[in-house]
């Protein structure tokens, strides 16, 4: 996805508007929904497309948003669709964008097949030129000079607007949508100049009420609202229009004053009341950047309890252990003395211990022996006691 300012950050004004117009485009939304009565496409591919973009837009339908990017991405019979035309693969890129999803499968659809003049095959046409241009700078691909070329050959009225020779006659017609369209591309494209010719000519060409005449007037007049939101420019006169044109069922008409919500005229229209459209419509994609501003690095984690935990000022080290007879047992010399074997005397006086088995035998050994004996026996009561000692300074260490 493009990190331009149309990609993420909408123009200046835009999130002002989003909010003034929340009521009616969530209500557009909602009828959208029904529209679609649980299923996750429109029978046309290019409707599904649009009803997506107005979701993300409006913002209160994100899941079924991500459901129409699903089918999107895996239908063959969006892939049919998209292979159709390159205007057609570009409006199924910018769906994808719009839900943050691959547009890989796509992406070469595009411009495969252009000339080096910047003709695409299909029906030629600045809407769909348009939006391949759009298409291309939302999915980071580079725009090829000669497409922009092409694309300013239809802006043949003299005071900048875009034309098309209408097939019956052959004359010029002034084209409210192809300029539309035409001026998102160029702005995105960084042709200002150009772009700033186009949007003056709309604006000569809406009518008193706010909006512009075209077949359908409520989807055109969206596209040329979203087209000057871009370059922020003033649109209230359109979209209080606008509001006098949707339902009480959420929808818009696709006749002027009409009393029948119309798909086309709502999922297009709602580019003018939703603050957000072709070039940046989204369901919040380019906006992972508090990330790298999350406060980890601030966290009081190096700072936590956990350094200054009572474990490093626990009386373990000032436990006993540490004071315990340890380096001064007899431990790697004398292990054997741990046993209670050495304190018998039967290897000095084995005869008392006969003559009275139940009598003590250190005593017997004290008062009949000399000194020697004396001795052998009160060390042996030594050892026996630092022996008990250890064992039980073990067990501590061990945890036991």
């Amino acid at each position: 996805m493009s990190a331009s300012a149309f990609g993420g950050a909408p123009a200046l004004g835009q999130p002002v508007l989003a909010a003034h117009h929340a009521s009616e485009s969530h209500a557009a939304a909602d009828w959208i929904v029904a529209q679609l009565a649980g299923e996750d496409h429109f029978a046309a591919g290019g409707d599904t497309v649009d009803a997506l973009v107005a979701l993300a837009a409006a913002g209160n339908h994100d899941d079924v948003a991500k459901k129409l990017g699903t089918y999107l991405q895996n239908s063959p019979d969006a892939k049919g669709y998209a292979s159709v035309q390159p205007g057609a693969a570009a409006k199924v890129v910018i769906g994808l964008d719009a839900v943050c999803m691959d547009t890989s499968a796509y992406d070469q659809l595009m411009t495969a097949d252009m000339d080096a003049e910047g003709n695409l095959p299909g029906f030629a046409s600045a809407f769909n030129h348009a939006l391949v241009i759009i298409a291309l700078e939302r999915s980071g691909q580079e725009i090829p000079p000669q497409l922009v070329t092409k694309l300013k050959s239809w802006q043949t009225a003299a005071d900048g607007g875009f034309e098309y020779d209408d097939f019956m006659t052959g004359e010029k017609v002034y084209d409210v949508d192809g300029g539309a369209m035409g001026a998102m591309a160029l702005k995105v494209a960084g042709e200002e100049a150009a772009a700033d010719r186009a949007l003056d000519s709309l604006r000569a060409h809406q009518e008193g009420p706010g909006y512009w005449p075209n077949y359908s007037p409520v989807n055109s007049t969206g596209l040329v609202v979203h087209a000057m939101e871009i370059d922020d420019r003033d649109v209230s006169k359109a979209q209080a229009w606008m509001k006098t044109q949707q339902l009480t069922d959420g929808g818009f008409p696709a006749s002027l004053d009409g009393d029948k919500s119309n798909v086309m005229a709502t999922i297009q229209g709602m580019q003018g009341i939703a603050g957000a459209g072709y070039t940046n419509a989204d369901i919040g994609c380019a906006t992972p950047s508090p990330e790298p501003t999350t406060p980890e690095p601030t966290t009081p984690e190096p700072t936590s309890p956990e350094p200054t935990t009572p474990e490093p000022t626990t009386p373990e080290p000032t436990s006993p252990e540490p004071t315990t007879p340890e380096p001064t047992t007899p431990e790697p010399t004398s292990p054997e003395p741990t046993t209670p074997e050495p304190t018998t005397p039967e290897p000095t006086s084995p005869e008392p211990s006969e003559t009275d088995p139940t009598g003590p035998v250190v005593d017997t050994g004290v008062t009949t022996g000399g000194n020697g004996e004396l001795a052998v026996a009160a060390m042996a009561g030594l050892l026996t006691l630092a022996g008990g000692t250890v064992a039980a300074s073990r067990l501590r260490r061990d945890g036991k």
